[in-house]
């Protein structure tokens, strides 16, 4: 016969913890982001854990690289997705 009940549940189980990845392309822009004054990013606290709390770079954050990555993810996005809707509409402008 097949394989027992239990060694096809472990093998679901297996594959339930399976580490998830996801592949994210940051948008490149043609500007580089360069600030006038140090940024001043505060640790956020757990309500549970108080000063306990882990620093971020202990999930991979780096204050020093939060600023341009905001940049290139948020506002680079953003202009891209307004270029998009600017050509959209003066095609739909363009064809009336």
């Amino acid at each position: 016969m097949g394989g027992s009940p239990r060694s096809s549940l472990s093998a679901q189980q297996q594959q339930q913890q399976q580490k998830i990845t996801a592949e994210v392309n940051v948008p490149q822009s043609k500007y580089d982001y360069v600030a006038l004054e140090p940024a001043i990013i505060e640790t956020p606290q757990l309500r549970d854990m108080g000063e306990a709390t882990p620093p971020l770079e202990w999930i991979g954050l780096h204050r020093d690289r939060m600023p341009n990555l905001t940049h290139q993810i948020v506002i680079v996005s953003l202009l891209e997705l307004a270029g998009e809707v600017e050509d959209a509409y003066g095609r739909i402008m363009g064809s009336s």
